[in-house]
């Protein structure tokens, strides 16, 4: 199947698909930050808890840590299927 390419004159399709392509950076960006932010949040909201009850601190501390690396590493996956989705739009548009 051949691919055509439409020229609308006067009309910076490049530029178009560049700002395209930045929005989308800055999307991604703001949901990681947004998603670390809510993870932070309810780190420290779990910790909180922790210094009210001592008698289970030792055992809820480890299902924290546990859950943070968890979370950080599911982040990281999460970013890094999205950065190879955005290279693949980048490379479409370029």
């Amino acid at each position: 199947m051949e691919t055509k390419t439409v020229v609308f004159p006067g009309i910076d399709v490049k530029g178009i698909n560049d700002n395209l392509v930045h929005f989308m950076r800055s999307s991604l960006d703001a949901t990681y930050k947004a998603v670390n932010m809510t993870q932070d949040i309810g780190i420290q909201i779990f910790k909180n808890v922790l210094e009210s009850g001592k008698q289970i601190q030792t055992e809820m501390t480890k299902i924290v840590d546990v859950m943070a690396e968890n979370t950080k590493k599911g982040t990281e996956e999460y970013k890094r299927i999205c950065e190879e989705g955005l290279k693949t739009v980048e490379s479409i548009y370029s």
